[in-house]
């Protein structure tokens, strides 16, 4: 568009330069009046046509200010409305993890029965118990006929507590006829804790349940002990039977 501009001011300029050099040898040498108008109605002429091309060039490259401009659509994937994708902060752009929700629960299994035992004068028994059907264990410190040595039964592999869990709990059935109190201790981080204490005698099967909510994102592990007592020549053993060790990530008390 520039380069119109300029040949179309350089054709002016060149018929201009010609008139007047028609005009200058007029003195020399005198011309008609008609030849000389008629020069000068072309040049006239050509200037204006270069004039209105120069003006035509110059409307093109102007855009009307009342044009409006339309922006090009851009099709924008649905944001996904189950509230497991992370969605940007409205105030800093990065991406914020939803939090977890009682759904997630539903991955978690029902129970986690604890079935690997370490044993230190306790047996395992397939009848006798409170649940048909369960393994059950059973303290028998007369087996090694010692006098005084701790009955002890300890869970083998840690339990993760989900730190989605609702209401996770520790389960058990259990009876006894112990010579001194009984202890549930749990490991967390490597240290063992007591979270319960058992008297001496309970000759029915009861349920224990142990609240593991302040243990989320911890891996466990149990350990039930007590004081042995010799159980033969006339000495009652310590007894102790303890069935279905359950951990429940969402027990309801």
């Amino acid at each position: 568009m520039k380069h119109n501009k300029f040949l179309a001011l350089l054709l002016s300029l060149l018929v201009l330069l010609a008139l007047a050099c028609s005009i200058s040898s007029s003195s020399t040498a005198p011309q008609p009046t008609s030849d000389l108008q008629g020069t000068i109605n072309a040049a006239v002429a050509i200037t204006e046509t270069a004039q209105a091309n120069v003006q035509a060039t110059t409307d093109a490259d102007i855009v009307p200010t009342d044009t409006v401009v339309q922006p090009i659509a851009t099709e924008v994937p649905a944001t996904p409305t189950t509230g497991q994708e992370a969605q940007p902060s409205p105030t800093t752009g990065q991406e914020v993890q939803p939090s977890p929700t009682l759904s997630q629960a539903a991955t978690a299994p029902a129970a986690i029965t604890i079935t690997d035992w370490g044993m230190q004068f306790f047996v395992p028994l397939s009848s006798g118990c409170k649940v048909k059907g369960a393994p059950c264990w059973k303290s028998a410190d007369d087996y090694q006929k010692h006098f005084g040595s701790q009955l002890i039964l300890t869970s083998k592999t840690p339990v993760l507590i989900g730190s989605n869990w609702p209401s996770p709990y520790l389960t058990f059935w259990d009876k006894r006829d112990l010579k001194s109190a009984g202890s549930l201790e749990i490991e967390v981080d490597g240290n063992w804790l007591k979270v319960r204490d058992f008297t001496k005698s309970d000759s029915d099967w009861s349920k224990s349940i142990i609240n593991l909510s302040d243990y989320k994102g911890k891996e466990l592990r149990v350990r039930f002990s007590a004081d042995g007592q010799w159980g033969t020549g006339g000495v009652p053993q310590s007894l102790w039977f303890i069935q279905e060790v359950q951990v429940v990530p969402d027990y309801t008390p």
